[in-house]
């Protein structure tokens, strides 16, 4: 009924009522419970937004509507808390930046809110940060194997956006690959199209999988293969790069 009567009002141009919770509301509500905001005081922003949205639009409908418009928008960010809650607190992951299932606005998150650090080649592009836990959700999803790994859900005070960049010129370094530590980037407030411009000098990662996995039976690089780095940057120490891989790069 709501749905008709919005496509009818042209209020929602074309999207179904799912559709636009997931793509209009859901990055917002998410974003400001990133940062800093209490659940409830997203809900209720939201909730002021979509009833003068409707008030501009359509008055009579948003009267009519008013009441079972407070009613769906609670119910949904009562399930939205509730998945917040059950995955409270902060994870360490890495995860291929352009795999997440995210919109670009929550994606700007990684760049200008949360500690993260990036690896960018020409095959891939890796992110690792301290993020929010509910985040780690979303690594379980496969592309070319997974598309992250959650690393530390404990200690994860001290991975602020340097000592994300630590672990990843670490791991490089423990790969055999440690030419590309010098890619690593602790700024993340370079812009997509300076990065394209860049991508034609981008180095090649170099390994045999460039995905991540469980390890059982699985391609990719595990959690196993990268805590030596993680436990590294953990202590601030940069892992020397290895006789044989100094001479090969001299």
């Amino acid at each position: 009924m709501i749905d008709d009567e919005f496509s009818a009002a042209e209020i929602t141009v074309g999207y179904d009522s799912r559709a636009y919770a997931n793509k209009d509301l859901l990055p917002v509500w998410l974003e400001e419970v990133a940062t800093g905001h209490e659940p409830s005081a997203a809900t209720g922003h939201l909730l002021r937004r979509e009833l003068e949205r409707v008030g501009h639009r359509a008055p009579d409908l948003a009267r009519r509507l008013k009441s079972t418009l407070e009613q769906a928008c609670r119910a949904w960010a009562y399930m939205l808390q509730g998945i917040v809650l059950a995955n409270a607190g902060d994870i360490v992951a890495i995860f291929h930046e352009y795999q997440l299932q995210l919109g670009w606005d929550l994606r700007d998150l990684f760049r200008t809110t949360l500690p993260c650090a990036r690896l960018h080649t020409s095959e891939v592009s890796w992110l690792v940060g301290r993020v929010p836990a509910v985040l780690g959700l979303f690594l379980s999803e496969r592309e070319s194997g997974l598309i992250g790994l959650v690393l530390e859900r404990e200690h994860t005070q001290k991975f602020d956006a340097d000592t994300c960049a630590l672990f990843l010129r670490n791991a490089v370094t423990l790969l055999g690959r440690p030419e590309l530590a010098s890619h690593v980037e602790a700024d993340l407030s370079t812009s997509a199209s300076e990065l394209v411009v860049r991508e034609e000098s981008l180095p090649a990662l170099g390994l045999p999988h460039s995905g991540f996995g469980t390890g059982f039976q699985d391609f990719g690089l595990t959690r196993a293969d990268l805590l030596p780095a993680l436990q590294a940057a953990w202590h601030g120490r940069e892992v020397p790069v290895p006789k044989r891989a100094r001479s090969r790069k001299e």
